[in-house]
């Protein structure tokens, strides 16, 4: 990740411009103001300001989480697992693959019987008419 936050090239000139806080002193000086209660912000609606205060201690890290999720994943493709996808997609691939042998063996079959599925079928016995 970012050690800084990005600098803004502009153009035109800045009056107050402030200098750079590094990103970890940034997000140490965020969870202390939210810890402490002192972190606030206002808002605009139509005709009025709102300010919001964050509640003390209401801060929580769900990194863990995020890391441990993605150690599972990367333990998956490491293990030699396959994925509930990778299976049915298999799956799907052998059912294929068994009709396709199943109807070449009936076609080999019928074709040296001599009975071919697409010739036509020839009666022995035939009806006369009468006149």
């Amino acid at each position: 990740m970012l050690d800084k936050a990005p600098a803004v090239q502009t153009t035109f000139n800045i009056p107050n411009k402030k200098q750079e806080v590094l990103l970890d002193d940034a997000a140490d000086r965020f969870t202390d103001s939210v810890k402490t209660g002192n972190f606030t912000m206002e808002v605009d609606l139509e005709n009025s300001k709102i300010t919001i205060v964050a509640k003390p201690q209401s801060l929580k890290e769900i990194i863990h989480e995020v890391d441990t999720v993605y150690q599972k994943q990367i333990q998956m493709q490491h293990d030699g697992s396959l994925s509930n996808g990778a299976v049915a997609g298999i799956a799907v691939a052998m059912v294929v693959v068994g009709l396709l042998i199943g109807v070449a063996i009936m076609f080999t079959i019928n074709r040296f019987r001599g009975n071919s599925p697409f010739q036509p079928k020839k009666f022995d016995n035939e009806v006369q008419m009468d006149n």
